[in-house]
């Protein structure tokens, strides 16, 4: 049964059998399961006091960019990714990304959310003293990897 159909149904009880508060009690629990199921998904939601695992590397010299990533920042099991074709995972130079409490993202100095369309230019390659953190690491097994080096995004 899906929760809809849950929700529809424990919705025509409180008609059927409830009156008053019994009514208003019952649509309230069917609301709550309805909220409850579209905000659990598991990940960071901008702004939710969580932490976001960023991947980052050792910049040695100037990076190249003959390689671009475009998409939308998101959260896959609590690490920064980029979302397009592919879910990407993206690597950072040090001190060029970090996240904070309140959902903001700051990469390359300038500030982004979850959602929020970016460009980046670099490679197509993992770097030998990138840090990957644990919860990321399944996201590099499973996908690609972009080495950013610089922020396009216009």
């Amino acid at each position: 049964m899906s929760l809809a159909e849950s929700t529809a149904g424990a919705v025509r009880q409180t008609r059927i059998a409830g009156t008053g508060l019994h009514r208003l009690t019952g649509l309230a629990v069917a609301l709550c399961f309805v909220f409850a199921g579209l905000t659990a998904c598991g990940s960071p939601r901008a702004g939710d006091g969580s932490e976001l695992h960023i991947a980052t590397y050792q910049q040695q010299g100037v990076g190249g960019d003959s390689a671009r990533l475009e998409g939308t920042l998101a959260a896959v099991g609590g690490c920064l990714v980029v979302q397009a074709a592919r879910t990407t995972l993206v690597s950072f130079p040090e001190g060029q990304a970090r996240s904070t409490t309140d959902g903001t993202i700051m990469l390359f100095g300038k500030s982004y959310r979850l959602g929020d369309a970016v460009v980046f230019g670099g490679g197509y390659n993992a770097v030998a003293n990138a840090t990957i953190p644990g919860p990321c690491e399944q996201i590099q097994a499973d996908g690609l990897e972009f080495t950013a080096s610089s922020d396009a995004t216009p």
